[in-house]
C-alpha cells in the first residue's frame, strides 16, 4: 500500500494533463495535481459499419455467434465456453467462431467436446481489417466480460464495434456494457454458464433484438466513432492547453 501510495504520487508528473477510459482509473491512479478528464475508447467508423449484404437472422437459421478478444486465463472465458456448450446440448442451432491468442486458448480448445468440433472453431487473430470485414457475416456478437472490479467499470472495445457493424450482441451485465446496451440492440445476462445459454435462447428464438436493422442498431453507438470523440473530450483540451500557452508566450515576450 506504501509503494502504491509513492509510485501514485509520481503519476501526472511532467504532463499537463491527463486522459482516462473512466473515472475509477483516474481516480485510482492520478493524483490531484495534473488536470484530467475522460476520453473513452472509440472505434474506426471507416472499418466498422454495416454492409448492404449484412447476414440478417431468421427463426430456424443456425445462428452464427463471434466472441473476438483476448484469451488470457484472467478473461475467465471458460464460463462463456460452458454456456455455449450448455446451449448445443440443449438443441440450439449454433456455431461459435472464437478469434484472438492468449494463454488459456490451448485449454479452452480442449474443452470443446469432439461432438461440437464443428460448432466451436478457434482462429488466430489477423487484422483489424480483416476482423472488421467479418463481423457482418454474424448473426450475433458474444460481448463477454468477467465481473471482475478489473473489467467491469471499462466500456469494452469489442462491444462498440459489434454494434457499430450492425451486429446484435449477447453481453454480460457489466457497468460499460449496461452503458451502451439498450434492449432493442442487445441481452444483459449474468456471468454465468446457465444465464448465458438462456440468453442464446432467446437469440434464436428472435425478438426484437434480433429484427432491428443493422444501420439502427449502428447509429446508437454513433458518438464512439473516433471523430466524435476527438471533437467532444480530445480537441477542446488540446485548444484549452494551446490557448494558455499562447498567453504564457506573449506574457514572457
Amino acid at each position: 500500500d506504501r509503494l502504491f501510495r509513492m509510485v501514485r504520487s509520481l503519476n501526472g508528473l511532467g504532463f499537463d494533463h491527463v486522459f482516462g477510459l473512466n473515472r475509477p482509473i483516474l481516480e485510482a491512479y492520478v493524483p490531484s495535481h495534473p488536470s484530467t478528464s475522460l476520453l473513452p475508447l472509440g472505434y474506426d467508423a471507416a472499418l466498422f459499419h454495416p454492409r448492404q449484404d449484412q447476414a440478417i437472422y431468421s427463426t430456424g437459421d443456425r445462428l452464427r455467434c463471434i466472441y473476438y478478444g483476448s484469451m488470457n486465463r484472467v478473461r475467465g472465458l471458460e464460463t462463456l465456453m460452458k454456456g455455449v456448450i450448455r446451449a448445443l446440448k440443449n438443441g440450439i442451432d449454433l456455431s461459435v467462431d472464437f478469434i484472438g491468442e492468449g494463454n488459456d486458448k490451448q485449454r479452452l480448445m480442449e474443452m470443446v467436446p469432439s461432438a461440437y468440433a464443428d460448432r466451436i472453431v478457434f482462429h488466430s487473430f489477423s487484422s483489424q481489417q480483416e476482423l472488421a470485414q467479418r463481423l457482418p457475416n454474424y448473426h450475433l456478437g458474444l460481448a463477454y466480460v468477467p465481473a471482475n472490479p478489473a473489467f467491469t467499470p471499462n466500456m469494452p472495445l469489442k462491444t462498440v464495434e459489434m454494434l457499430a457493424s450492425g451486429l446484435p450482441v449477447l453481453a454480460t451485465r457489466t457497468a460499460g456494457n449496461e452503458a451502451i446496451i439498450s434492449e432493442e440492440t442487445g441481452l444483459l445476462v449474468d456471468d454465468n454458464h446457465e444465464s448465458i445459454c438462456d440468453g442464446l435462447q432467446q437469440a434464436a428464438h428472435g425478438g426484437t433484438v434480433m429484427q432491428i436493422l443493422p444501420g439502427e442498431r449502428a447509429d446508437t453507438v454513433r458518438d464512439y466513432a473516433w471523430d466524435i470523440l476527438a471533437e467532444r473530450y480530445l480537441f477542446p483540451v488540446y485548444r484549452h492547453l494551446l490557448g494558455n500557452g499562447s498567453r504564457m508566450d506573449a506574457a514572457n515576450g
